[in-house]
């Protein structure tokens, strides 16, 4: 059965139609914005030996001490081109804070036994390492939803404005924190704690939310600044109704461990921003005809970086939410899933996970841009139009970054979301000279 599904403005989580009949839910992405969900097709896994035990990274001592380096660095092609993986030294990460998320998904329910958590040299990035050979159609993860923390619904007083303002789930969030100090005997509040510890901190905040107005001036791209500034005075109405909640719970709650500067900094606006960080860049919606849109936060299904080119699917089965294998997937690759089902350009993913792809065509984009057009003439006059509003060039755009990549840490530090508002702009002006070139219009 196909589920409807929509998208919201701020698009920060995954946006899932829920019907009681729709016992399974598969969608194609992870944690983003718009995916099309449908029951899952019962599809079995490839015929053939399993992978034998003896094919596995050893995780023994897993989080503490130093990191565990991936022996394996080389090219894999997976069935067929699309999905094809690139595999890249790594390190597993031996963290307590990993080691504790890690350990209590699998005294539990969950199944969490086939993969870690892993830094990759390459890329730079931290994400989900294969710990042993999985083919396609089963299981890499699966997560109860009781595992899942709710960050509220959207029915009732603020329903309209909370569908579009992530200020109100991140409240949930914030509210969620201080509960786990406030209640640190209680087994049900206490149970999300691993899971909120392994979440990044605050210094990870890469969305437009935290560019500089000089770094959103230099995207040279009005509607993403529009946007983010739009989307910073509706959170700051969120937090400002919040905050005086916030103040008066520490008051009471002073003599029981609350208070103090820690507990203050949990009521900070900067802290208040980290959790709407958190939930437009990691937390899953799922769209209920009563109670309007549940928003999770996923453990372990939040650490699944973004590739294009994947083929695993994220889906809901059975009360569980699963990473199922779109193909093989070899011992020591990192696994990946597809944000918004593929099709995001890159105004979207910088605003809402605070990356840019080199290579995206921003087909979504552009595609908004000239949806008006009658025909390609006109279309053609459109882009060229946008073309020539720019402050720089492309040619220019190119030794700027490249300049940038030249330039040292103390500057980096001084305008850190710089390059990645020289990647925007430059990614953009390739895409809408490529598009033109397409329309074949002199």
């Amino acid at each position: 059965m196909q589920l409807s599904m929509y998208v919201l403005p701020w698009l920060g989580p995954q946006l899932v139609s829920w019907r009681p009949e729709a016992r399974e839910r598969r969608s194609s992405r992870g944690h983003g914005n718009a995916v099309c969900m449908a029951k899952s097709s019962g599809r079995k896994p490839k015929s053939g030996a399993k992978p034998s035990r003896q094919q596995k990274i050893s995780v023994n001592g897993f989080g503490g001490g130093g990191p565990v380096r991936g022996s394996r660095s080389k090219e894999v092609s997976s069935s067929g081109s699309k999905g094809q993986a690139v595999m890249e030294p790594f390190r597993l990460i031996r963290d307590p804070k990993i080691d504790a998320l890690m350990r209590w998904l699998q005294a539990s329910s969950a199944s969490a036994s086939r993969v870690g958590i892993a830094h990759f040299d390459t890329s730079g990035v931290r994400g989900v390492v294969a710990l042993e050979p999985i083919r396609r159609g089963e299981v890499i993860v699966s997560i109860p939803e009781k595992h899942a923390l709710q960050l509220g619904a959207t029915a009732g007083e603020f329903a309209a404005d909370a569908e579009t303002n992530p200020g109100y789930a991140a409240a949930d969030l914030v509210t969620t924190l201080l509960q786990i100090r406030r209640h640190t005997e209680n087994p049900s509040v206490q149970k999300y704690a691993a899971l909120l510890d392994a979440l990044p901190g605050q210094e990870d905040c890469t969305t437009t939310d935290f560019f500089l107005d000089s770094e959103l001036e230099q995207l040279q791209w009005q509607p993403v600044v529009d946007e983010t500034k739009m989307r910073q005075r509706k959170v700051r109405i969120v937090y400002d109704k919040m905050k005086d909640s916030y103040e008066q719970l520490m008051e009471t709650e002073k003599d029981d461990g609350l208070g103090g500067a820690d507990a203050r900094a949990l009521l900070s606006y900067d802290f208040f921003n980290w959790a709407v960080f958190i939930v437009v860049s990691r937390v899953i919606g799922i769209h209920h005809p009563q109670e309007g849109m549940m928003r999770y936060l996923i453990p372990l299904v939040d650490m699944f970086n973004h590739d294009n080119r994947s083929v695993h699917e994220l889906a809901f089965q059975k009360g569980n939410f699963r990473v199922i294998a779109g193909r093989d997937i070899e011992i020591g690759e990192q696994i990946c899933i597809k944000y918004g089902g593929g099709t995001l350009s890159n105004d979207r993913l910088l605003q809402d996970y605070g990356f840019v792809e080199s290579s995206n065509m921003n087909e979504q984009l552009i595609s908004s841009l000239t949806k008006e057009c009658t025909d390609n003439g006109e279309a053609a006059l459109r882009l060229r139009t946008i073309l020539d509003q720019f402050p720089t060039s492309l040619i220019e755009d190119t030794k700027l970054l490249a300049s940038e990549e030249d330039l040292g840490a103390d500057h980096r530090d001084a305008r850190p979301h710089l390059k990645k508002a020289l990647l925007f702009r430059t990614n953009l002006k390739q895409s809408l000279l490529h598009r033109l070139s397409q329309l074949d219009v002199t």
